[in-house]
């Protein structure tokens, strides 16, 4: 028999109920998809414990792959805008030239990293066969942990830095962040899958990123 060498697979924005899991994802299996995305949002890993612990348990015993989505994360990564690391830690939010916080974490920011890197631990506990690092984006920010990063970097202000070096400074730090990502998931257990989407605006990292060393998967968005 030829092996399949196409595969077909769809996000799930998931639930927490054993039944409802094992009913859409058996729907699913059913439609005649080999892989399913799912979702992991903060509150799943706060509230609705259930979407972590059984979802990939389950998809595999009806016969799916199951890759866990880091969806939403601190508002920086795709997907939902709800993030109670950034409730909880006003310090974490992006700062923009004139001091104003903006609702989104910095990557950068050592909490925003070790918070994420935490959950990949948690979550990589309950089966799942990967990790995706859903549209990381660059931003402008100039917060403390950026200001202290710059310095250190290029041995100058953030705030008087050339267009062309702020640039440079933004897609180094969304490299260097996706980096030590893929390298947790692969501490954890090299046989972990890692994949990403960078979306075409910022097109000019796509070649860094692909370079990377435990990044298993590279794609981008179709918009």
């Amino acid at each position: 028999m030829a092996m399949k060498m196409v595969r077909l697979g769809v996000s799930y924005y998931g639930s927490y109920l054993p039944w409802h899991l094992r009913t859409d994802l058996k729907d699913i299996y059913d439609s005649g998809c080999d892989d399913v995305l799912i979702t992991l949002q903060e509150n799943d890993f706060k509230v609705f414990r259930g979407k972590v612990e059984l979802t990939a348990k389950i998809a595999h015993k009806i016969g799916l792959k199951a890759v866990g989505n880091l969806w939403g994360y601190a508002c920086m990564l795709g997907g939902g805008n709800v993030s109670r690391i950034l409730t909880d830690n006003l310090g974490t939010w992006q700062v923009n030239r004139e001091g104003k916080k903006a609702g989104m974490g910095c990557m950068n920011n050592p909490i925003i990293v070790s918070t994420l890197l935490d959950i990949v631990e948690d979550a990589a506990s309950y089966e799942f066969d990967g990790f995706f690092i859903d549209e990381p984006t660059t931003a402008e920010c100039f917060c403390q942990h950026c200001q202290e990063k710059f310095r250190s970097n290029y041995g100058g202000s953030l705030f008087r830095a050339e267009p062309r070096q702020l640039k440079e400074f933004e897609s180094r730090s969304l490299i260097e962040f996706l980096e030590g990502v893929c390298d947790k998931v692969k501490d954890i257990d090299p046989k972990l899958e890692t994949s990403t989407c960078i979306m075409p605006k910022d097109e000019s990292l796509w070649e860094d990123a692909a370079k990377i060393t435990n990044l298993d998967y590279f794609g981008t968005d179709p918009y």
